[in-house]
């Protein structure tokens, strides 16, 4: 085999770029091997293990290229062709224009310059290297833009000083590691296909958000707005400022007559702040804060919820929606609600050793949920993210007893796509579970959406169809049939598969609690 590298510089992409790239060249004939990714210290190190000749130098905005071919020749044309691929220009005018492809823009300024009167933008995304993050949101402030920053990795500090900048000229923003929102039917990030309609929501959880807005979907009942607010803002050292300032804006917005605000855990003292500013909406409110108490916190007029499914159901009886659509299924298709109904532990499991569960979860609020729907059916569970009730799995260390891990988590995504993008990482830890004589069931989801992978199951499905009897493997498909891969076709390929779908993540957990106590396997 022949190992051929090279590095662009000053080329930062996002995930969803460098994934392109890497599958592009990974497709050609004679290539066994393509990676395309930040030239982190990680990542050029795999590329040294990969058998590049070293010292790689190479800097954090810098993108290493590796590709490994059958000759030396394959190898030079793939490199070459991905080098092309990250630094070709891009087209940014109207199609069928005729207009001439521009430089893409470097700097705020560059993309606000020679904006057509009247096309003004009012939101600047910010995705660089989060050492860059707040300096790029700063300057986007200072040219009166709303912010996005789906960089993760920027100092705290740096969080608050942003959002105190921007509350002081009336802008909001919206993270840093915020990885969803929906603005004036505008997906941005990662987003699903959902209608539009009067529930807005708001939250420090990226999945948790989409698994709400789809849950909607399903009940008949669009959004509004979608705003994320990034994971840390309901810290203490945030004190909530976005979702306060998030809230109050749907508070005056014609077009949302119901709020949604989604969470994991937050400080106390900040979700009571944040809760009594719903309260003075005037709106109904519902809050789902995962792990928390909200019936001894909230105000009157704010309806509390324990998981995801049940907040998008409240909030969309609260809506009106009608109420054959609301049914405690909370879906549509038959299939799912059979699946979600069903008790025993289906007809792969055996007796004996195999009494552990694995949950392997893109979703990092989705994994949360389902650790304390676990709790609450008796299931104590190690996890990388613990939920309270859970037990702290160590870095590096074997997965033993029952088991449910982050695959989103920083220790998996340093300088590599997140599994939602790029789902490798998630099939090779399902096919180790697959193979472990010890775990009888497997509990995943798949995250469907703008951003998301094209085709997310494509390493899952032959996987799961070709393995022996073992594991039951129990998944949610958090998604609609708008979504650029459809929710339907996804979970028909599993259930062929032998999966078994069920139609909210909180019930795929309860699921699999069941097939857990039909083994005696629930502690």
């Amino acid at each position: 085999m022949i190992v051929r590298w090279a590095v662009a510089r000053d080329c930062y992409r996002d995930s969803v770029a460098l994934l392109a790239v890497s599958a592009r060249l990974a497709a050609a004939a004679g290539v066994s091997r393509a990676s395309v990714a930040m030239a982190t210290p990680a990542n050029v190190t795999a590329a040294l293990e990969a058998g590049a000749v070293g010292p790689v130098d190479a800097g954090p905005t810098d993108v290493l290229v590796l590709v490994v071919a059958d000759s030396e020749q394959v190898a030079e044309t793939a490199l070459a062709d991905g080098l092309a691929a990250l630094t070709a220009t891009v087209d940014h005018g109207a199609a069928g224009s005729g207009s001439a492809p521009d430089e893409p823009a470097t700097c705020i300024a560059d993309a606000l310059a020679g904006r057509p009167e009247g096309r003004a933008p009012s939101v600047a995304l910010i995705s660089v290297p989060g050492p860059f993050a707040a300096a790029e949101a700063r300057k986007a402030l200072d040219a009166g833009l709303h912010v996005m920053i789906f960089s993760d990795n920027v100092p705290v500090e740096a969080e608050v000083e942003l959002k105190r900048l921007g509350r002081s000229r009336g802008l909001l923003v919206m993270g840093p590691d915020c990885g969803t929102s929906i603005l004036d039917g505008m997906p941005l990030a990662f987003a699903n296909v959902v209608r539009r309609g009067p529930v807005g929501l708001v939250g420090a959880s990226g999945t948790g958000l989409q698994e709400v807005s789809t849950q909607l979907d399903r009940l008949g009942i669009g959004v509004s707005q979608l705003i994320g607010t990034g994971g840390r803002d309901l810290s203490p050292a945030v004190g909530g400022s976005s979702t306060v300032d998030a809230l109050r804006l749907l508070g005056t917005d014609p077009a949302t007559e119901v709020v949604v605000v989604v969470s994991k855990p937050p400080d106390e003292a900040v979700a009571r702040r944040v809760l009594e500013v719903a309260g003075s909406l005037g709106k109904p409110v519902v809050a789902v804060l995962l792990g928390a108490d909200v019936a001894a916190m909230a105000p009157a007029g704010v309806h509390g919820a324990t998981t995801l499914a049940e907040a998008a159901l409240v909030a969309a009886q609260l809506a009106g929606a009608p109420a054959p659509a609301c049914d405690a299924s909370g879906g549509t298709d038959p299939a799912d609600t059979a699946a979600t109904s069903r008790g025993d532990a289906g007809g792969q499991l055996d007796s004996g050793q195999r009494r552990w569960l694995r949950g392997l979860f893109s979703g990092g609020t989705l994994g949360y949920e389902a650790q304390l729907v676990l709790r609450d059916l008796g299931v104590t569970v190690a996890s990388n993210a613990p939920a309270p009730g859970s037990v702290r799995l160590g870095v590096g260390a074997a997965p033993e007893g029952h088991v449910v891990v982050d695959l989103g988590a920083d220790e998996f995504t340093d300088g590599r796509p997140h599994p939602m993008i790029d789902p490798a990482t998630r099939d090779r830890w399902v096919a180790e579970a697959l193979e472990d004589p010890t775990v009888s069931v497997v509990l995943l989801d798949v995250v469907l959406g703008h951003g998301a992978s094209g085709d997310p199951v494509a390493g899952l499905v032959p996987l799961l169809a070709s393995r022996p009897p073992g594991p039951e493997v129990v998944a949610h498909v958090c998604g609609t049939d708008a979504d650029p891969v459809p929710r339907r076709i996804v979970v028909d390929a599993l259930r062929r598969a032998g999966v078994r779908v069920a139609v909210s993540n909180a019930d795929a957990a309860q699921l699999a609690a069941s097939c857990l106590a039909a083994q005696g396997s629930r502690s």
